[in-house]
């Protein structure tokens, strides 16, 4: 009787109980896995936001020694083959805000396709070719009414700057190696000359028929700024899947620009982000 208790205690386990601790362990695996995934997005739209805001503090700093003014330079680099430094980010680079890899975001699915200190000039489409900033600055400050003087955002605010976008991290996460009306495909067209642009492009023909620059890849949202130096995620799946229009009736009545006062003739189709309070210019062209 000793014997065969010796000898059932000291047998392996069964094929059967095997699998089922191994089907245990899977099921434990599929289980945690998404959460880990998540997790670790997550981590990657919180350094998204740290280097936002370290951005926004290099902005503040270069007000302070200029008047009040964030960094003019929103240009193509494309068409008008720009140098580098002639654009807003690099002018606040090396002075303010010298690690390279604050200007791409974590998440970026291009970003190791980077090259932030490659400033090739007066070659066509060389800048084009190492697209270098993953952040793009709000466009409409050229188109606002007040040209280069809406870049003095103290001195010529938005009716309501903490609602008014400034920079927000750009896209498109898919699509650049195939992008057919340029020789370099990658970083177009909305990293070109770190612009954020407020449609999709396709509306107007400067970029129609290419991907659109916005993204939802923080769980479905994006880092934004406003002029009044908050930093936030936006959502933006809404916007993604939903298609842009001219007029949005809760923007308009904040007194949106585009819906309101943008000038005759020229196309307004625009993202909102009316549902988070942020607009791309609040109120009318001012004159000063």
């Amino acid at each position: 009787m000793l014997r065969d208790k010796q000898q059932r205690a000291s047998r392996g386990f069964t094929l059967i109980e095997v699998l089922v601790v191994v089907a245990i362990i899977a099921l434990l695996i599929s289980i945690l896995l998404p959460s880990l995934r998540a997790a670790r997005e997550e981590a990657k739209a919180v350094a998204c936001q740290s280097g936002v805001k370290q951005i926004m503090l290099g902005i503040q700093m270069y007000q302070t020694d200029f008047g009040g003014s964030v960094p003019i330079g929103l240009w193509s680099e494309n068409h008008w083959d720009l140098p580098k430094e002639k654009l807003w980010f690099y002018k606040l680079h090396k002075r303010y805000l010298p690690n390279p890899k604050i200007w791409i975001c974590p998440a970026d699915p291009y970003g190791s396709r980077f090259d932030f200190l490659a400033m090739k000039n007066n070659i066509p489409y060389s800048n084009t070719t190492v697209p270098s900033c993953g952040y793009g600055m709000n466009y409409l400050l050229r188109h606002s009414g007040l040209g280069d003087k809406a870049f003095n955002i103290e001195k010529y605010p938005s009716k309501r700057p903490m609602n008014t976008i400034l920079l927000a991290e750009v896209g498109p996460d898919h699509g650049l190696e195939n992008f057919p009306f340029y020789p370099s495909g990658v970083g177009q067209p909305w990293r070109d000359g770190g612009r954020l642009v407020w449609d999709d492009g396709n509306s107007r023909g400067w970029y129609a028929g290419g991907p659109t620059w916005l993204t939802a890849r923080h769980n479905g949202s994006i880092t934004m700024t406003t002029m009044g130096g908050s930093v936030q995620r936006v959502p933006t799946l809404k916007q993604v899947r939903t298609r842009i229009r001219p007029e949005y009736e809760d923007c308009k009545r904040a007194d949106c620009y585009l819906c309101n006062y943008y000038p005759a003739g020229a196309d307004k189709t625009h993202y909102s982000f009316a549902d988070s309070k942020l607009y791309w210019w609040v109120g009318p062209r001012q004159e000063h």
